[in-house]
């Protein structure tokens, strides 16, 4: 197996199809989602402390994720959102997912101070708390993690990774 590489990409990407249709297959319409954001408005992922990341496998693109800004929490820009996580199924439990998360939360230190999520499956839930995210009862997201001072442990909550 190649080194797997993360880097920015766009909807536009070789391969992105291939995720897009792989998800839908397994239900998750997320991809049409980000699509139809990034197509609707031009600056959608594109402003500053705003990322899309692949994971590439010698030039294969095996999984995406994304960061920006949290809408629901306007006029707090030291608040985001990570968005859009998936891995092709194929590729699943070799880290890529986590490389992904831990790329996108390493790039939002510094820039924010609270990365937050939302996610409707037990397995997904358990995975984000596995990367030190807590669970929250909240209208607009389910996890979230500080970034306070560089470190990736959860704001005011304790830490349920193992």
């Amino acid at each position: 197996m190649s080194a797997i590489s993360i880097e920015p990409i766009a909807p536009d990407h070789a391969g992105f199809d291939r995720l897009r249709r792989e998800a839908a297959r397994e239900g998750f319409r997320f991809f049409d989602r980000l699509v139809a954001e990034w197509t609707a408005d031009p600056g959608r992922f594109r402003q500053p402390g705003d990322l899309v990341v692949g994971a590439l496998d010698a030039g294969t693109l095996l999984g995406v994720c994304c960061l920006e800004q949290d809408r629901s929490r306007e006029g707090d820009p030291a608040i985001a959102r990570l968005r859009h996580l998936y891995v092709l199924p194929q590729a699943r439990r070799r880290g890529i997912g986590a490389a992904l998360v831990r790329h996108v939360i390493d790039d939002a230190r510094g820039r924010y101070r609270v990365l937050r999520l939302r996610t409707d499956t037990e397995a997904a839930a358990a995975f984000y708390v596995r990367l030190g995210f807590a669970s929250v009862d909240d209208a607009t997201a389910t996890h979230l993690v500080a970034l306070q001072n560089g470190k990736g442990n959860s704001e005011g909550t304790r830490d349920h990774s193992r």
